[in-house]
């Protein structure tokens, strides 16, 4: 294995496989054979500029790294946080509903393209206290996740329902023995 393979293992061991097309620059993949590498079926393009190695081992939950890389940046900073129903389901050890995925954002955070299906986008200011790690997430701690959120009507929150943007096959549901998952549904989501 060479060593730029072995830093991109390193990387996405902490990312539940996941990684940016940037990443994959600043270790050394030129941009011009990232497509070279998709065609090969080395990697699965997730989104535009994402990426998984197609060896690497499917997370549980893939769709809530998804809406949390959805919220990154241009430098790959992630600036959402799993919140409410979603941290609370990690917090009390069930399965995230995929339909109804809180995230938390700041206030002034941006993004032209649609959220991932199922998305339920809240913009507040979380104290630096009120974040925390659960599985590899960044998600609220679990006195935070236990309130209620706010309206969904509101201005603060949106939701995208996936009947609109994605269909059921991609809805959480873990793929069978030996069959990777197909993003296509999520990348037609509008994460594209």
């Amino acid at each position: 294995m060479r060593a730029r393979e072995r830093k991109l293992c390193e990387l996405i061991s902490h990312q539940h496989g996941f990684f940016t097309a940037r990443q994959a620059i600043e270790l050394g993949y030129c941009d011009s054979i990232h497509s070279y590498h998709v065609r090969c079926g080395n990697w699965v393009r997730v989104a535009r500029g994402l990426y998984r190695l197609r060896n690497w081992p499917e997370t549980q939950w893939p769709y809530l790294d998804i809406a949390l890389w959805w919220t990154a940046d241009r430098r790959g900073t992630i600036h959402g946080v799993l919140s409410y129903g979603t941290a609370l389901a990690l917090w009390e050890g069930a399965r995230p509903d995929p339909h109804r995925l809180h995230v938390t954002v700041p206030p002034g955070f941006r993004r032209n393209s649609r959220p991932p299906a199922g998305m339920v986008l809240h913009r507040e200011i979380l104290p630096p206290a009120s974040v925390t790690r659960l599985q590899g997430y960044p998600v609220v701690t679990r006195e935070l996740a236990q309130m209620r959120p706010p309206q969904e009507n509101s201005s603060r929150a949106r939701r995208t329902h996936p009947a609109e943007t994605a269909s059921d096959r991609y809805a959480g549901q873990p793929a069978a023995p030996g069959q990777s998952e197909d993003y296509s549904a999520i990348i037609q989501a509008g994460l594209d």
